[in-house]
């Protein structure tokens, strides 16, 4: 059997698409063929759906320190006395750790690229400048055997940096067409039901944090309302900017036309109700809940962010529009809002994607296989 373990510093277990992204590892990865470890900072919300898959569990706090000297040796103690095969790696404080440590471990290692290069808005330029002098100690080593990135796009990104000289290769997530579990909330529903019979509903599914820009979304959606009072936006999900959203709308009096809904569970059985989906990101690998959108037959407008374009315009299940461009997105929704027969066309051409070349299913071979031709005796 093939240990692996995931080592990652932070998870909401909300709105998470990498959250999401292991889920979906843990729930259809072959059990007798691989055993799931899942090393983390701090307990989050809905562990316990990791733990009931049978995922081995530890809560390491000295992963959040600055300079995490603690959790290094903690790290290989418990790689070690756990026997792991293989260290599947998510951001870029476990990649340096796990890069050093395997300096001596010597197991097989996937670093798992997200979307956030070594500079971006979350680290320092003294934590970015340490993370570029470490990933060249890594190279040097060659202490990972992979780099793995959610598109093709993302894995071009990466190669024109140059900053890697380890191999990299792309995956797709994907989604189950079918994989509705009609577990709702009956109040919410209702109230997607009703909003649904007077509104065209513009929405979000997505963690409120300063990468993801809702307030953009709010901007345009309250010059788009000025004109249109039949539409409606709708966000799913929070984090740490919700306030400032939520005083954004307040200011604007925008309270009986956009809803904060906060975080909800199972959100793909909501954005079903949906006619646009749109998302405002600066920074993406390839979020779960735009696959969730092509599998409810819902039309996409996005940031031109990580692989996003290359599937969009692939199957042509919606569009993207440059980044920080607001007038272009503005545009790209009004002429959705005003054209229901291209909204069906744009939905039917992401649900059929999914059906034919999407499929959870494929994701997981492709994983599996990566792990079994890395992992080590």
């Amino acid at each position: 059997m093939i240990k692996i373990c995931h080592i990652a510093d932070h998870l909401t277990g909300k709105a998470d698409g990498i959250y999401s992204q292991l889920l979906i590892q843990f729930r259809f990865m072959d059990k007798d063929r691989f055993e799931q470890h899942l090393i983390i900072a701090n307990k989050i919300e809905n562990l316990n759906a990791f733990e009931e898959l049978g995922v081995r569990i530890k809560i390491l706090p000295a992963l959040k320190k600055k300079i995490p000297i603690i959790a290094f040796f903690h790290l290989l103690l418990y790689i070690s006395k756990n026997k792991i095969n293989l260290l599947h790696v998510h951001f870029l404080k476990p990649y340096v750790l796990i890069g050093v440590a395997n300096i001596f471990l010597k197991r097989g290692a996937v670093y798992n690229y997200h979307g956030l290069s070594f500079y971006n808005i979350f680290n320092s330029k003294l934590e970015s400048t340490i993370y570029i002098i470490f990933n060249r100690i890594i190279n040097i080593f060659k202490s990972y055997d992979l780099i793995i990135a959610p598109s093709e796009e993302s894995k071009k990104k990466l190669i024109d940096e140059k900053k890697f000289s380890i191999p990299i290769e792309s995956y797709l997530v994907g989604m189950n067409a079918d994989n509705f579990t009609g577990d709702c909330d009956l109040k919410l529903q209702m109230f997607f039901e009703n909003l649904k019979k007077d509104f065209l509903i513009i929405g979000m599914a997505t963690r409120i944090d300063i990468a993801k820009r809702v307030d953009r979304a709010v901007k345009i959606f309250a010059e788009l309302v000025k004109d249109l009072p039949g539409i409606v936006l709708v966000i799913l999900g929070d984090g740490d900017k919700i306030n400032d959203v939520r005083i954004m709308i307040d200011k604007m009096d925008l309270n009986k036309k956009i809803f904060l809904i906060g975080y909800v569970f199972n959100a793909r059985e909501y954005i079903k109700y949906f006619d646009i989906f749109f998302l405002t990101s600066d920074y993406e690998g390839f979020p779960i809940a735009v696959w969730e959108a092509m599998a409810s037959g819902i039309p996409i407008i996005s940031s031109d962010v990580g692989g996003i374009k290359e599937i969009i315009e692939k199957v042509k299940c919606g569009y993207t529009y440059p980044l920080n461009d607001m007038e272009y997105a503005r545009t790209l929704l009004l002429g959705l809002i005003n054209d229901e027969s291209k909204r069906l066309e744009l939905g039917k051409n992401g649900l059929n994607a999914i059906k034919t070349k999407y499929s959870t299913r494929q994701f997981i071979e492709r994983i599996q296989s990566i792990y079994t031709n890395i992992q080590r005796p």
